[in-house]
């Protein structure tokens, strides 16, 4: 019974070529896009979930606007913010600066 519908599959399939290749190509775009979409949500949801008390992290990022008409999302902070932090609000129990630093060399 399988091989029946299987003959008469590619038949249909080699019988109207474009039609089928219209449908397989949308379908492994679709298939191809959920698949890139749910490895990308399972990255994110597993960021520092390493960490025993992961519900207490926060990461702080600055929003810079140099006047040139674009809004810049940063996530270095200036050197200050550290201990100006921990000053200010009592609740902040450990805290730690990070700078990713490029490596490029220019003449």
């Amino acid at each position: 019974m399988f091989k029946n519908y299987f003959k008469i599959a590619f038949r249909n399939l080699h019988k109207h070529k474009i039609y089928s290749f219209i449908n397989i190509f949308g379908l492994a775009i679709g298939i191809t896009s959920c698949v890139l979409i749910a490895l990308y949500v399972g990255n994110e949801w597993s960021y520092d979930t390493f960490h025993k008390d992961q519900d207490r992290l926060y990461r702080g990022w600055v929003l810079e606007d140099w006047g040139d008409g674009d809004i810049y999302f940063n996530t270095t902070s200036p050197i200050i913010l550290k201990p100006t932090l921990e000053e200010n609000i009592p609740d902040i129990e450990q805290s730690t600066r990070f700078a990713s630093l490029s490596n490029l060399v220019k003449r």
